[in-house]
């Protein structure tokens, strides 16, 4: 199943500075001393996608509810085709890994077991096909979104800019750095974190 991780993404779509203090006439500003990023003159949600295309590995922290259950989890993606979950599923804490076409299940202290591709899906809650990092960035905001720039924040280290993506009643909020890189998506019931971009993350088959 090379690449079908990228439920671990849905799970919650069900669902980023200047040197004088802040004030509400100027809601960029930043406390002395902080990062500083300029704020770009609109988001290209392609240039995102081709940004995290370009990566080698990253992780993910994944918040917040589906189907009125509290989710959560870390995700370590090591591209192509290697992937890293831990989270909790009714309850239970879990873990996954999956290397090319082998996908493993460990259910709290169980014994690491192979189990089908279909299995992993299960425990991500979503399918939504191959996992593609500019597909992260294309289907988090709806096509039609109306996407306005926001706050300055920084993220894991990183200084990035929000922007607020609306349609309709739905809205997220994408904080993307200067290096085109997304660091944050959030919505009223989620919030994944993107860290560790290129960072040496090794995994290997647990039996």
């Amino acid at each position: 199943m090379s690449g079908r991780l990228a439920p671990l993404l849905a799970v919650l779509l069900l669902a980023a500075c200047s040197s004088a203090p802040a004030s509400p006439a100027d809601p960029l500003a930043q406390p002395p001393g902080a990062p500083t990023l300029a704020p770009a003159p609109k988001l290209d949600l392609n240039a995102v996608g081709r940004a995290l295309a370009a990566t080698r590995s990253f992780r993910m922290d994944l918040r917040g509810k589906n189907d009125a259950r509290d989710v959560s989890g870390t995700v370590e993606v090591a591209l192509p085709d290697r992937y890293h979950v831990t989270g909790m599923a009714a309850g239970k804490p879990f873990q996954l890994i999956v290397i090319g076409d082998t996908t493993y299940l460990r259910e709290g202290t169980a014994p690491w077991r192979t189990v089908a591709a279909e299995v992993g899906a299960q425990y991500i809650s979503l399918h939504l096909g191959d996992f593609n990092p500019e597909a992260i960035a294309t289907s988090l905001a709806p096509p039609d979104a109306a996407i306005l720039p926001g706050d300055t924040e920084t993220i894991h280290g990183v200084p990035c800019q929000d922007w607020h993506a609306g349609a309709g009643d739905r809205e997220v909020i994408l904080c993307v750095g200067a290096d085109n890189l997304l660091y944050r998506a959030s919505g009223e019931q989620f919030s994944i974190e993107f860290y560790d971009f290129n960072a040496e993350i090794t995994i290997t088959p647990p039996i």
